[in-house]
């Protein structure tokens, strides 16, 4: 499958779109393959996207914890004067 340009919201909301249609039966069966195929699709786009995010947020929390500890540090060389 091409690489789309696909936000995780857009992602999320045709996934909504998608289990709507299944839940009110208005897939036919040809079509239904088709849609678990795009289902399990967008599935892993979402999860990719969270993974970089949580990857993301875990360094940024790592930066600001190794500049608290270079402050303390610092402030402690420094004395209390």
């Amino acid at each position: 499958m091409t690489e789309e340009k696909l936000t995780y919201e857009q992602a999320v909301q045709e996934l909504e779109d998608i289990l709507e249609a299944l839940e009110k039966g208005d897939v036919g069966i040809d079509e239904l393959n088709e849609r678990v195929k795009r289902a399990a699709y967008l599935l892993d786009h979402c999860r990719r996207a969270l993974r970089e995010v949580e990857e993301s947020v875990m360094e940024v929390i790592k930066n600001m914890e190794a500049e608290d500890s270079d402050e303390t540090e610092s402030a402690a060389e420094e004395g209390p004067f």
